[in-house]
């Protein structure tokens, strides 16, 4: 299996389902389909230099015939990919939420400190696990991740926590879906 034809059989179609169901359901606006688009811009910008250092590390590698080209380390389809998985996701996320009501009440007192603190031990974390052959991939997430964590956090504290509940759900099922497309198209070579 091509890097395109895994996005060709479990990513486009799950996309354009999800569009179908967004727009039938009035769940995504024009803006909304705006803020997606800015959103993929932002992913493919932040996630390009990490993902070309993970491979120049030999983190992971891409089997040259079933890649088309790479820009860098790094095969067209991946940036393709960083492109499309905040549409797949951010659809979900508009479906979910024109489903479920948010919570009425407001962030307890103490979150902000437990945010920056745990913000903080991740990061921390992530920097220490660079240093360990098991570690380092793990430890690459963690430091990349954090200071976007910390950002979204602290500047969306009330509204992510207003929106806990859904926010579990528009992130945990498209997680499951990709890491179970991931694993298949591994099988499948």
């Amino acid at each position: 299996m091509t890097y395109w034809d895994f996005h060709l059989v479990f990513i486009l179609p799950i996309i354009g389902l999800l569009g179908l169901l967004a727009w039938r359901a009035n769940a995504v606006t024009r803006q909304d389909l705006v803020w997606l688009a800015g959103m993929s811009v932002i992913a493919l910008v932040y996630t390009t230099p990490w993902d070309n250092y993970l491979v120049a590390q030999g983190v992971w590698s891409y089997s040259p015939d079933r890649v088309q080209a790479t820009i860098g380390w790094v095969p067209i389809e991946e940036y393709f990919f960083f492109l499309v998985q905040p549409l797949l996701t951010g659809l979900w996320l508009f479906l979910v939420l024109s489903r479920r009501p948010p919570s009425s009440d407001l962030p307890p007192p103490w979150l902000p400190r437990v945010i920056v603190a745990g913000v903080a031990l991740l990061a921390l974390v992530g920097v220490g696990l660079l240093f360990t052959d098991k570690g380092f991939y793990l430890g690459l997430i963690l430091a990349w991740m954090a200071p976007v964590l910390a950002l979204q956090l602290f500047v969306g504290r009330s509204m992510l926590w207003t929106h806990r509940h859904t926010l579990l759900w528009a992130v945990s099922v498209p997680t499951l879906y990709l890491w179970v497309c991931d694993r298949l198209a591994i099988g499948l070579g």
